[in-house]
């Protein structure tokens, strides 16, 4: 008796043990899913101020070669928008937008995010079809640390004092 209750508890254990690893890992996969939303969230604000600031550089907004950080409009391509390194695009590429609220922290972590959302407004060209001027608006944002990381796009077009975005095709 002494030696199947030995056994019993063995079984028990090994239960106990394998059903602790399987909700780590749900608690792993809900805080990356948690992190990817919080991170989508933080790059749509970031797409949407920036598009808010096309709209009030007046029409047509005029891009610039040799875009830097200053500057609003820019009329080369972003290098890679979908490499992010460490958290980050390419080195100078992109303005930092911080909504209000937001904290921002070095080390990230719950609560509070791993750096401010960052855009990039490229000039696209002008669609004679549409009668408006292209614009491409990248946001990303990496949440509490570098692994949830998200880059969006869309692309507006500008007619008068308008703009709008453009459907997806």
């Amino acid at each position: 008796m002494l030696i199947l209750s030995l056994l019993m508890l063995i079984v028990l254990t090994l239960i106990c043990v394998s059903m602790m690893s399987g909700v780590v890992l749900q608690q792993k996969m809900s805080t990356n899913t948690r992190e990817k939303a919080r991170s989508y969230a933080a790059a749509q604000a970031a797409l949407t101020y920036a598009a808010a600031q096309v709209r009030e550089l007046g029409y047509p907004p005029t891009p610039v070669s040799g875009c830097t950080t200053s500057i609003p409009v820019c009329a080369a391509p972003l290098s890679s928008p979908a490499r992010i390194a460490n958290g980050f695009w390419p080195s100078g590429q992109g303005q930092n937008y911080t909504p209000a609220g937001m904290h921002i922290s070095p080390v990230g972590g719950a609560g509070s995010y791993f750096h401010p959302p960052r855009y990039y407004v490229q000039y696209a060209g002008f669609d004679a079809a549409k009668g408006g001027y292209v614009y491409k608006i990248y946001a990303e944002q990496s949440g509490g640390g570098t692994r949830g990381a998200v880059v969006i796009e869309s692309t507006y077009i500008m007619t008068g004092a308008t703009a709008s975005k453009m459907p997806e095709s």
